[in-house]
């Protein structure tokens, strides 16, 4: 007595018989590989319906696709929607009966194969019932810059979505220009709707790089300078300070003894040093004055008024380079 599989497999080969006849009605050479090819799908499909039955649906599936592949028919096609229907693949499964509906037959088909596509229509319809309906809107950008993706796979561009998927967890994810990626995981029931929103957060502006401020340079330049001109002077005119006792000592009613025109002599150098340690100072301070005034109305010019869309509404921007 046989078993549930292969009952299974005498009606599927059973089902399948007018299809070997009609292979081998077409012209003699077509024929051979007709047959030769139909054969070997019969035969890749029995293994696969044994599998099927025994509840190993992936190494079944892969059969009934090769035998497809050699042969397509609406029955194959049915056979490998209803393991993908065990799968839980359910939007796969009502795509390949999709496929079975829609599969063009050859001019003197056997009615086997419109039979299985009326069975395909049937089935497709009670499985798209075990559908999840998820509608997924996405805020923060426009739709036409969201590019929205369901378990890693692109759906192209989002606004208000309503998808058909699995039953179970989906991963939800939307990017667009200049904003951070939102997700949302999300676990869809059998037959039941959901929606969610997935926002996008726009990133922060990118700060302008500092414009650069050459007055501030030389400003800062001129300023050392004059410092360094005052600490010169500062210092020399101490030194001459302490010779000054001894000169006017050695130098009584502007007569000088030897002693005295000698140290006349070494003060020189270093009044011209104090000298120029004023002058010094006096010029760096007065040009960075100056480059400060300069810098100052370089800013001024660099300090733009400029519209932009505030939230609210319209308004004005204004942006300083620092």
């Amino acid at each position: 007595m046989r078993g549930p599989a292969g009952i299974a497999v005498a009606v599927l080969l059973a089902a399948l018989s007018p299809v070997v006849a009609w292979a081998q009605a077409a012209p003699s050479g077509a024929a051979q590989v007709a047959t030769d090819e139909h054969e070997a799908a019969r035969g890749l499909t029995a293994q696969a319906v044994r599998l099927y039955d025994a509840g190993e649906l992936t190494e079944a599936l892969a059969l009934f696709e090769k035998a497809d592949a050699l042969y397509p028919t609406p029955q194959y096609r049915v056979y490998i929607a209803r393991t993908y229907a065990r799968l839980g693949k359910v939007r796969r499964a009502v795509a390949t009966y999709g496929e079975a509906v829609r599969m063009a037959l050859p001019p003197g088909a056997p009615p086997s194969f419109a039979e299985a596509q009326k069975t395909a229509a049937e089935e497709s319809a009670e499985a798209a019932k075990h559908l999840s309906i998820l509608r997924v809107d996405v805020a923060g950008a426009p739709a036409a810059d969201v590019t929205l993706t369901v378990d890693g796979e692109p759906i192209g561009s989002a606004g208000a979505l309503r998808l058909e998927l699995d039953p179970g967890r989906h991963r939800i994810a939307a990017t667009a220009p200049r904003t951070a990626s939102g997700l949302q995981i999300v676990e869809l029931k059998e037959g039941a709707s959901s929606s969610v929103v997935v926002t996008l957060t726009p990133l922060p502006a990118p700060r302008s790089a500092p414009q650069p401020r050459p007055f501030r340079t030389l400003a800062i330049a001129s300023g050392a300078l004059g410092v360094a001109g005052l600490v010169v002077a500062i210092a020399s005119g101490a030194v001459l300070t302490s010779k000054h006792g001894s000169i006017v000592s050695e130098c009584p009613n502007r007569s000088c003894t030897p002693a005295g025109r000698a140290l006349i002599d070494g003060a020189a150098p270093i009044d011209h040093v104090n000298l120029a340690g004023w002058i010094t100072a006096a010029a760096g301070g007065a040009a960075a004055g100056v480059f400060v005034l300069l810098d100052r109305r370089a800013q001024k010019a660099a300090t733009s008024v400029a519209p932009a869309v505030l939230p609210g509404g319209a308004g004005v921007s204004l942006t300083r380079s620092f």
